[in-house]
């Protein structure tokens, strides 16, 4: 519930500016991890019902940084469920 709040105070606080934070968060993150090996990383192993698939950082505009969003917060992505691999 701490964690609810937290986010919440924030998206008020950051009221229209919603959109405009998110996106830059995302490039930041994006440059981040293009700027690293992939040893330097986690990799994302995304389980569906057709088996698993290996996300590298590598992979940061294939999909990767979506997943490591997602697997940030503790949700699934498109249903699926995320696990590290490191």
């Amino acid at each position: 519930m701490a964690d609810e709040k937290t986010v919440d105070k924030i998206a008020r606080e950051l009221g229209g500016h919603k959109e405009a934070f998110i996106s830059d968060v995302n490039a930041q993150i994006r440059k981040y991890v293009l700027s690293k090996s992939s040893a330097d990383c986690l990799t994302i192993v995304e389980k569906t019902r057709y088996g698993s698939y290996t996300w590298e950082p590598s992979k940061a505009l294939d999909g990767y940084v979506p997943r490591f969003i997602a697997f940030l917060r503790k949700k699934r992505y498109k249903g699926n469920e995320l696990l590290l691999s490191y």
